[in-house]
């Protein structure tokens, strides 16, 4: 009989037990799940509050070194929408202005549980980037203002201790993308390019999808895009492939690697250059005279205070006509067969100077059944300053000299 009251009375133990554990067990989930609720609402309402647009200037400002202003955002559940978004570079900022028209992006708020704010997807209707060498916004006189507003905007009391301390953004979707470059030796301008921005393999890294647009280097032809693959970081940018289109038929292919840091930067570029009509690259004087197509492969090392220009050209399908010395050597002998030189070889190398001067070596000529020329010249301020040539006739050519002479 003691036995079965002592079995009674441990059962009524065991299951007291088990209710308070229970107890506090759901006691524990209710109060996280309310406490959880009630930092999402109050997430939920700092991301609807001028102080998250602050924050985000200010994260902008930090990065980037610039003085950042979006217009007032929109939002609808967790996307907003602003009209306008603009940007004014320090001194050391990568560019000088930027203006972003017709944003909206897409925010995963269960991504703040990682402490990251996620932006699922950007979509941004134009961007126009001004990058100019020479102008730059004094750092100290936006400092002393800006950092006031960023402190109080990074939220107060308990909140602040579960705001996300890092921005990851998924894709970026450009629609018109605008720019001009301009420093001291170069000057660009790019117009309606569409871009596709996606996470690269590195957190700090992503992959550019570039498609049409325009590129006008000064002095050169305008360019037409027909697409580019990039890869971009805090670091670098690597070109993996780019391919426009000049003239009517003409084709150019760019490839290779620029770096960045505080001091300079750093430039491995080729560029292939294909069947331009050499009418588009001669003087006006030259044009009805020099025939054919030139390609060129064209290499830029080094770094802003050391860039080192080199390459390759060659002349395919040349042919030289229309030349008063010709037509006098024909007149004389009386055949046409120096009336229009045919070229069997056109090549040369090419390399830019530190006085800006341009060495050509290697030239090689080759006129089958005519003559062959080979050298080198150093030309400068649009004349020849030095030059070295060897001159070989054939046999055929020569049996015209005691014509010439006789004459």
């Amino acid at each position: 009989m003691a036995a079965n009251v002592i079995k009674i009375s441990d059962k009524n133990s065991f299951r007291k037990g088990a209710r308070i554990i229970l107890f506090i067990g759901l006691s524990l989930f209710i109060s996280l799940v309310l406490f959880s609720f009630v930092i999402f609402l109050l997430i939920n309402n700092y991301l609807k509050s001028e102080k998250f647009k602050i924050s985000l200037e200010d994260r902008i400002n930090k990065e980037f070194k610039v003085s950042s202003d979006f217009n007032d955002f929109r939002w609808q559940g967790t996307t907003f929408d602003t009209d306008q978004l603009k940007v004014e570079g320090f001194e050391g900022a990568f560019f000088s202005k930027l203006r972003a028209d017709g944003i909206r992006a897409r925010i995963n708020i269960g991504a703040v549980k990682r402490r990251v704010w996620e932006v699922a997807g950007l979509d941004i209707n134009r961007i126009n980037l001004l990058i100019d060498s020479d102008r730059s916004t004094d750092l100290k006189k936006h400092q002393d203002t800006d950092q006031d507003e960023s402190e109080e905007a990074r939220g107060s009391g308990i909140l602040k201790h579960f705001l996300p301390n890092k921005l990851d953004i998924n894709q970026i979707r450009v629609g018109e993308f605008n720019f001009n470059y301009f420093n001291d030796e170069l000057n660009l301008e790019g117009r309606k390019f569409s871009i596709l921005s996606l996470p690269g393999a590195s957190s700090d890294s992503y992959k550019i999808k570039i498609i049409g647009g325009y590129l006008w280097p000064k002095g050169f032809e305008r360019l037409e895009l027909i697409d580019a693959e990039l890869r971009a970081s805090s670091r670098n940018l690597i070109i993996d492939r780019s391919d426009f289109r000049l003239y009517e038929n003409s084709s150019l292919v760019v490839s290779g690697d620029v770096e960045f840091n505080q001091s300079q930067t750093a430039w491995d570029i080729q560029s292939n250059l294909r069947d331009v009509p050499a009418s588009k690259m001669l003087a006006d004087d030259w044009i009805k005279r020099l025939k054919g197509f030139i390609d060129v492969d064209l290499f830029l090392e080094g770094s802003n205070e050391n860039k080192k220009i080199s390459g390759k050209a060659n002349l395919r399908g040349g042919s030289l006509e229309a030349m008063p010395i010709l037509d006098r050597i024909d007149a004389i002998l009386g055949t046409s067969k120096f009336r229009r030189l045919s070229f069997n070889d056109f090549t040369f190398l090419f390399e830019r100077g530190k006085d800006q001067s341009w060495d050509l070596y290697h030239v090689y000529v080759l006129s089958s059944g005519a003559a062959c020329l080979s050298g080198k010249l150093n030309y400068r301020d649009d004349k020849t300053v030095t030059g070295t040539y060897m001159i070989g006739i054939t046999p055929e050519t020569i049996k015209w000299l005691p014509l010439l002479k006789k004459e």
